[in-house]
């Protein structure tokens, strides 16, 4: 009988056993090393695009500028004022209330008016259509021409700045308003004017003994063509650089203010026809 030697055998099953487990060990080992290597990239990769958001979050809270947002300033709306009503309660006033209010009677308002109207027409391309329109997509309605002149005449016969209030104005307009219609009334009326020559002068000397005649009974002071009087417009302390080599102290009065020495006179109907400045405020009037 024979015998089959199994020791060389098992040693070459042994082997290749051996081989074959140390081939696998070897290729896990391979697997797992190739493994943690793509885990250790994937790691590394993850903390690079962490460190750039951080690096990116810190730049945009310290290095970059944020953005500011943009706060616009709101305009503020306008009040709608009835302009419409003041005028139309003036409107009621009688004729004695009126000029008691504005010290002209209303025909004469009324010319003034039209005179302000046409020059502004004429020679400053005035649309009182346009006006109208955008005043009143603004504000409710215009500050009319009338209500403008309403609120100087009503200040020039002694009211307050603070009294337009009852013109359905605010009143930190008013000084705005004043100025601008006083310019156009200067522009638009040139009614100041005492005559010059012989039969020019004779008409209001003449007027004014007819009017002593009728309240007395008899002529006074014959050759009387005006009645004059003098003041004084308080001004600001001028700069001598603009008066041309005068004295500062010439302009300062005894009343102890800074001023202009003026005078104005008057016919017999009370209408003045001449306004000078005849000197400084050192002059006594």
């Amino acid at each position: 009988m024979n015998t089959k030697n199994y020791d060389d055998h098992d040693d070459d099953v042994d082997d290749v056993i051996t081989t074959c487990s140390t081939t696998r060990n070897v290729s896990n080992r391979s697997h797992l090393k190739r493994r943690h290597v793509m885990m250790a990239i994937l790691l590394l990769y993850n903390q690079q695009i962490i460190v750039q958001l951080l690096m990116i979050s810190g730049l945009g809270s310290v290095v970059l500028p944020k953005k500011k947002k943009k706060y616009t300033l709101k305009r503020k709306r306008n009040n709608h004022r009835d302009h419409k009503t003041v005028i139309e309660f003036i409107h009621l006033w009688s004729n004695s209330i009126f000029q008691q209010q504005f010290r002209l009677s209303r025909e004469d308002f009324y010319t003034v008016q039209q005179a302000m109207m046409n020059y502004k027409t004429s020679h400053c391309g005035y649309d009182e259509e346009n006006h109208f329109k955008f005043a009143t997509l603004s504000s409710g309605s215009p500050v009319t021409l009338e209500l403008r002149l309403f609120i100087t005449l009503r200040i020039l016969s002694g009211a307050s700045y603070l009294d337009m209030i009852w013109y359905a104005v605010d009143v930190n307009t008013v000084p705005s308003i004043f100025w601008a219609t006083i310019c156009d009334i200067d522009e638009a009326l040139d009614n100041i004017n005492f005559p010059t020559d012989a039969d020019g002068i004779a008409q209001p000397v003449d007027n004014w003994a007819k009017k002593r005649e009728n309240e007395h009974g008899f002529a006074t002071n014959m050759g009387t063509a005006l009645a004059v009087d003098g003041f004084v417009i308080e001004i600001i302390k001028p700069n001598a650089d603009d008066l041309n080599g005068q004295e500062v102290t010439a302009y300062r009065n005894s009343k102890g203010f800074w001023g202009l020495i003026s005078q104005v006179g008057c016919d017999s109907n009370e209408k003045c026809t001449l306004s000078k400045q005849i000197g400084l405020g050192l002059q006594m009037i």
